[in-house]
C-alpha cells in the first residue's frame, strides 16, 4: 500500500518539437497599371498575415525601385497595423499619405516604371540570418507589365531566388485576355522557382498559398528530440481503488 501511495505513475516519451523558421517577404508592384488591383492585393495580405502564427513577415512595395514598409518581424500587432495603413492609403483617391508612402518608390534606379524584375531582386535582398536553416518565401503581387529597362528581367531575379532556396508565389490580378502573355510569364518563372501562380479573385487563392508555403517550405522544422515526463495520477486512483476493492473482499471472507 504504501508502496502506491508514495509513487508517482507517469508515461515517458521522446518528442520532437516542432520550430517555426519561417520568413514571408510581401512583395507589392504598386506602379501605375496596378492602381485599381493593390488595395485588394493587400487585403489578401493582411488575410494570409493573420493565417500565419509565429511567421516573420515583411513588406515591400516597388514601381520604379523598392521601399520597404517595414523589415521582417514576428510582431503580429505591428504587421496588422503597418498592412492596415497601406491599405487606407491606397484606397481610392489618392491621398496626401499615399503619396508620401509610394515616394520612394519613384526615384528611378532603372530606365522607366515597373521594374519587376528588380522590384523581385529587391525583395530577394530582404531576408537576414542567411547562415541559419530557414524557410524563404515570396508572396508577389504583380500584373508583370514592364514599362522601363529593368536592371534584372523577371526570369534573373526568379532565377536569383531558386539559387538562394527561395519559393516565389505569384499573385496575378489581371483577367485582361490581351496580357495571356504577361501572365504565362509571371507564370513559368514563378513555377521555376518552385513556388506558384494564383488568381487575385480565386477565393482559393488565400488557402491554397498558406497550404503550399506549409507543405512545400518544409515550413516547420524539428527541434531536438527531448524525453518527456507526464504524470498520470489516475493509475494512482485506479490502483488504490483495486486495493480497497481486494481488502474489502477479504476482510468478507475471512468474517465468513
Amino acid at each position: 500500500m504504501m508502496i502506491v501511495l508514495t509513487g508517482r505513475p507517469s508515461s515517458v516519451a521522446v518528442v520532437s518539437p516542432e520550430v517555426k523558421n519561417r520568413d514571408i517577404v510581401l512583395c507589392l508592384d504598386v506602379s501605375r497599371s496596378m492602381y485599381e488591383y493593390d488595395v485588394e492585393i493587400i487585403k489578401t495580405y493582411r488575410t494570409l498575415a493573420r493565417k500565419f502564427d509565429g511567421e516573420r513577415l515583411g513588406l515591400v512595395l516597388f514601381d520604379r525601385s523598392p521601399a520597404v514598409i517595414f523589415p521582417l518581424t514576428d510582431d503580429a500587432s505591428l504587421i496588422n497595423s503597418k498592412l492596415s495603413l497601406i491599405e487606407k492609403a491606397l484606397t481610392p483617391p489618392g491621398t496626401l499619405e499615399y503619396f508620401d508612402i509610394l515616394s520612394g518608390t519613384a526615384v528611378s534606379n532603372g530606365q522607366g516604371s515597373s521594374l519587376i524584375g528588380d522590384g523581385l531582386a529587391s525583395c530577394i535582398g530582404r531576408f537576414d540570418k542567411l547562415d541559419s536553416k530557414r524557410s524563404r518565401s515570396i508572396i508577389l503581387g504583380t500584373d508583370n507589365q514592364l514599362a522601363g529597362a529593368p536592371i534584372i528581367s523577371l526570369p534573373e531575379a526568379a532565377e536569383l531566388a531558386k539559387q538562394k532556396d527561395i519559393r516565389v508565389y505569384g499573385i496575378y490580378p489581371n483577367s485582361n485576355k490581351n496580357r495571356e502573355a504577361e501572365a504565362a510569364e509571371l507564370k513559368r518563372t514563378m513555377l521555376a522557382t518552385s513556388g506558384d501562380y494564383y488568381a487575385l479573385r480565386d477565393k482559393n487563392t488565400v488557402p491554397n498559398i498558406v497550404q503550399k508555403i506549409a507543405a512545400q517550405d518544409a515550413s516547420r522544422f524539428k527541434g531536438t528530440p527531448r524525453v518527456t515526463r507526464t504524470d498520470q495520477p489516475q493509475l494512482l486512483l485506479y490502483g488504490m481503488l483495486i486495493i480497497i476493492i481486494s481488502l474489502i473482499i477479504i476482510d468478507w471472507r475471512l468474517r465468513i
